[in-house]
């Protein structure tokens, strides 16, 4: 039988305001930023092969670049990662955003507040995700023990075992001002992003690439989400 493969790796980094989402609006659609492909443009994406619970497939894992309407008006762009390996990402579909709040939360929010802003080709992003999948699927931070193993490229395995042992010996730690929330569907591939609490609201004005990532290289990127309009018929 085979094992179904989840993979939602999404770190999305895009788009040009910074703004908070709407409290109000906690279920979204969610597509992929552009086309089809959920990972976008341009593509931060590596192959891996994982085994849990003893099932061993082949998957993606990267970042994603998605976008999600509230429904109401209005859309937003932004980057998400996958946590949870045995289920495929299926879009369109429609998440309910929920608080991520488990025994693994230091350990998360220690990986998005320094590793985030890494994130800068596919082999960060993998290693990102591969980080992200060991600590939300695994009681360790050892990508070859326990019911969680990841074989990846041998470099992007190295830098992931450098970001967890980072966060095991507590030379990174969580950033009390990041909030880590999912988006959660019970068909489809649950996500997770973050962002920091002192958000700047603004409205929807077209903001350079360079100007996001100077944000980004800021560490001011844990969420980027670009506000705009629905196009009206």
């Amino acid at each position: 039988m085979v094992f179904v493969k989840r993979l939602a790796l999404t770190a999305v980094a895009t788009l040009a305001a910074f703004v908070a989402l709407p409290a109000s609006a906690t279920t979204y659609t969610i597509t992929p930023e552009t086309g089809t492909n959920p990972f976008g443009s341009p593509k931060f994406v590596q192959s891996t092969h994982v085994t849990l619970n003893g099932n061993t497939w082949r998957t993606s894992a990267g970042m994603f670049r998605l976008n999600l309407n509230d429904g109401a008006g209005n859309s937003f762009d932004l980057a998400t990662f996958c946590i949870e390996l045995d289920q495929h990402l299926q879009l369109p579909g429609t998440f309910s955003e929920q608080a991520f709040n488990p025994a693994q939360i230091d350990a998360v929010n220690a990986l998005w507040s320094n590793a985030f802003t890494l994130v800068d080709n596919s082999q960060t992003a993998a290693a990102f995700q591969f980080s992200l999948w060991e600590i939300t699927h695994d009681t360790g931070l050892d990508l070859s023990a326990g019911i969680l193993t990841i074989d990846g490229r041998n470099q992007t395995d190295a830098l992931a075992k450098s970001w967890l042992d980072n966060i095991d010996d507590r030379t990174w730690t969580a950033n009390p001002l990041l909030t880590v929330t999912a988006l959660v569907s019970p068909t489809s591939q649950d996500q997770l992003y973050a962002r920091f609490e002192q958000t700047i609201t603004t409205s929807a004005i077209p903001v350079p690439p360079s100007a996001v990532m100077l944000a980004s290289s800021l560490g001011l990127v844990g969420l980027v989400a670009t506000r705009r309009r629905s196009k009206r018929a």
